[in-house]
């Protein structure tokens, strides 16, 4: 058994710490008993130093030590290594001896790799060196990056590849959109006769002006969430106000609407206020005459 023992005369604290140094070596590959007096000697001056430096450490204030540590951790950053030389280096150790890519490290700091951070240096070479002394796995400091799913040609698994690529109905009313916008492909020039080794000239079929488009707001599904209610008040503001030819576009892109349910209520609705600015507006009916109330005549 030995000890190791601290006295702080100024503040009359005593620090003693008792322990056993059991005469055998551990190793990665299992331990061994010491037999040579320089081995037994080195292995106890060795555990007698960590427990004084222990001891040490218990006599000083906390405030001290939390300085200490915050003075230490300032000059690491200060001379923490940013330029992109050192940043290569470092993403080259981490992928070289632990498989830890960049994408794992940029998810770990929560930023690019080239805008990281003094302190951020610091911090993963402390991951490091836990990392080289065995004190944890990559898995304790780093999430795994899920593979992407590679493309998969098989003949076999055609369907589900399809299945998984399959358009969905806001693509499908996209696509309808884009066939809409598109103008009419102009027709193909007819093929030049042969003759005595000329060519007919091809007159170009003159170009018709173009029609007037009437602007089309995007089919309620493409919207960016589609609210059934404000389509409604804008079917009723076109109504109160008379707007026949504003109700009709209206009613004209409620055939792109998904949801059969949502689409019939509001057909029906269109169809109501279009009938109610069909009827010529009523004539209101002259008031009846208030009848007066009779005065007696005094006798």
């Amino acid at each position: 058994m030995t000890s190791s023992r601290t006295i702080d005369h100024e503040a009359n604290n005593r620090e003693v710490i008792q322990f056993f140094v059991r005469h055998w070596r551990d190793t990665k590959h299992g331990g061994y008993r010491l037999k040579d007096e320089r081995d037994i000697y080195e292995l106890c001056a060795n555990q007698a130093a960590r427990r004084k430096r222990a001891c040490i450490l218990a006599q000083i204030p906390g405030d001290v030590t939390e300085m200490t540590m915050e003075q230490a951790s300032a000059t690491l950053r200060a001379k923490a290594d940013t330029s992109p030389e050192g940043i290569r280096r470092l993403l080259d150790t981490f992928a070289g001896e632990f498989g830890v890519t960049k994408e794992q490290i940029e998810r770990r700091i929560q930023r690019r790799i080239e805008s990281i951070q003094p302190a951020q240096v610091v911090g993963l070479k402390r991951i490091y060196v836990s990392l080289r002394d065995e004190m944890s796995t990559p898995s304790d400091w780093f999430e795994p990056v899920e593979a992407a799913p590679a493309a998969n040609d098989a003949q076999g698994e055609g369907d589900a590849g399809a299945a998984a690529h399959a358009p969905t109905a806001a693509d499908k009313a996209k696509a309808m959109l884009r066939e809409r916008a598109r103008p009419p492909a102009a027709p193909a020039p007819a093929p030049a006769a042969e003759g005595d080794g000329q060519e007919a000239a091809v007159t170009p079929a003159p170009a018709s002006p173009p029609a007037p488009e009437r602007p089309m707001a995007p089919p309620p599904q493409v919207r960016c969430g589609f609210d059934a209610d404000a389509f409604a008040q804008q079917m009723q503001h076109a109504a109160d106000k008379g707007d026949a030819q504003t109700l009709d576009a209206l009613g004209e892109q409620l055939r792109d609407v998904l949801d059969e349910d949502l689409r019939a209520t509001l057909t029906d609705m269109h169809e109501r206020l279009r009938a109610g600015l069909d009827q010529p507006p009523r004539q209101q009916q002259p008031a009846a005459p208030v009848p007066q109330p009779r005065r007696r005549a005094v006798p």
